[in-house]
C-alpha cells in the first residue's frame, strides 16, 4: 500500500523543503482530541480534489462557518512511509462526533491515515503535473523569501 500527504504549493511545500522533506504533525483545529498529526490518504491520483476535502473556496470541515480553505491543498502530494500510520477509522471515536461527520461528508474516508510523529517524505514532490516541476518551484519560492528576510 501507498499512502500520499497533500500539501498546497503557497506555504505548506515550502516549509516541507525548507526542513528536508520532513513532515510535521500539526493539531486540527476542529479536532484537538486527535493531538498533532500527520494526515494521509491512499488516493495518490485525485479524480476530485474534494475527495480528500482540500480545494481552495470550498467549505471543507466548516463546522458552524468556522473556516474554510485558502489555498488548494491537493495540488502537491509527497509519498509516505506507512510502518507507523493508523487508519483513520480506528482513531475517529476519539473526536467530536458532529465534526467527524462533517470531515467525512468530504470523502473517503477508509482511505485516510494519520500518523502521530514527523515522517520524511519517501522522495520528491509531485505536483499535477508530474514529479519534481514542484520541488524546483517552491525551492525558487524559498530561495525568494529567504532573500527578502536577509534583506531585513
Amino acid at each position: 500500500m501507498e499512502l500520499w500527504h497533500y500539501t498546497c504549493p503557497d506555504h505548506g511545500l515550502v516549509g516541507i523543503q525548507a526542513a528536508g522533506g520532513l513532515l510535521r504533525p500539526n493539531r486540527h483545529p476542529l479536532l484537538p482530541e486527535l493531538g498533532a498529526v500527520v494526515w494521509a490518504t491512499e488516493d495518490g491520483e485525485l479524480d476530485d480534489p474534494r475527495a480528500i476535502g482540500f480545494t481552495a473556496g470550498e467549505t471543507a470541515w466548516n463546522v458552524l462557518d468556522r473556516w474554510t480553505l485558502s489555498c488548494d491543498r491537493s495540488a502537491i502530494r509527497y509519498q509516505v512511509p506507512t510502518h507507523r500510520a493508523v487508519w483513520w477509522p480506528l482513531v475517529r471515536r476519539r473526536c467530536d462526533p458532529m465534526v467527524v461527520a462533517d470531515l467525512e461528508s468530504y470523502g473517503r474516508p477508509d482511505t485516510w491515515w494519520v500518523l502521530r510523529e514527523a515522517v520524511v517524505a519517501l522522495g520528491p514532490p509531485w505536483g499535477r503535473t508530474g514529479p519534481g516541476r514542484a520541488a524546483v518551484e517552491a525551492t525558487s519560492r524559498l530561495h525568494d523569501l529567504e532573500e527578502r528576510h536577509e534583506a531585513g
